[in-house]
């Protein structure tokens, strides 16, 4: 679901307002949360013009049962991925301990929003299961501890890309490349999309564009 929005201030975006989409994944009879959006206004993100919902209310808008969510994965820890982690109080965090570590580096987020009371950080180095249908995979390159969610049913498998790869454009390789220009890595960007098309997904989803990639019937653009 489109959670937050902000203007992008720098890059080939610039002016342009952008979305930060959530996902509320069901496997296993339990629910995880992948990323939690914006937080509330802040002042130190006024260049960014934010908008954004509580988040248990958006998940109470399409029936997830906010109460039975036993994880959260965010992809990375930047001020829109994480926005809204203290709204789950106890609820375990999955994070890279390299991501960890980028977040309580100066200007990288906005740290009240990483550490709170009742937060529950999982810190891990590299992939881990979930859940038995859900793992995470480690994708750094947009920044140093970004991970991605792998999900297998038996119809398909879906990846929750993050900001491993900006957009559906740039998975087929026909974007401006603004994710990748933008990388705190470029090299160890482009080993996670290889790491990503090498688990052969046949549906990707995005952290800022409201559309997926799918293998079947897939066209460029």
């Amino acid at each position: 679901m489109e959670l937050s929005t902000f203007i992008w201030p720098y890059g080939p975006l610039l002016g342009q307002r952008g979305v930060v989409v959530i996902y509320a994944v069901e496997a296993d009879g339990r629910w995880v949360l992948f990323d939690t959006g914006i937080g509330d206004a802040h002042p130190d993100l006024a260049e960014y013009e934010t908008t954004t919902r509580p988040i248990r209310e958006a998940l109470a808008e399409v029936d997830v049962p906010d109460d039975e969510i036993v994880a959260i994965i965010n992809c990375h820890l930047h001020f829109d991925h994480c926005g809204q982690n203290a709204a789950f109080p106890g609820v375990p965090i999955f994070a890279q301990r390299a991501e960890w570590a980028a977040a309580h580096e100066p200007e990288y987020t906005i740290p009240e929003w990483v550490d709170f009371a009742g937060a529950d950080y999982r810190l891990i180095d590299g992939g881990a299961h979930v859940l038995p249908a859900i793992s995470i995979l480690p994708t750094p390159g947009h920044t140093p501890g970004h991970q991605t969610l792998v999900i297998d049913s038996p119809e398909e498998r879906v990846i929750l890309a993050g900001q491993a790869c900006f957009s559906p454009d740039e998975w087929w390789g026909a974007g401006t490349g603004e994710g990748r220009m933008h990388a705190w890595s470029e090299e160890a960007y482009d080993a996670s999309i290889a790491a990503m098309n090498a688990l052969d997904p046949d549906v990707v989803w995005f952290a800022h564009a409201c559309d997926p990639w799918r293998k079947q019937g897939q066209t460029a653009g």
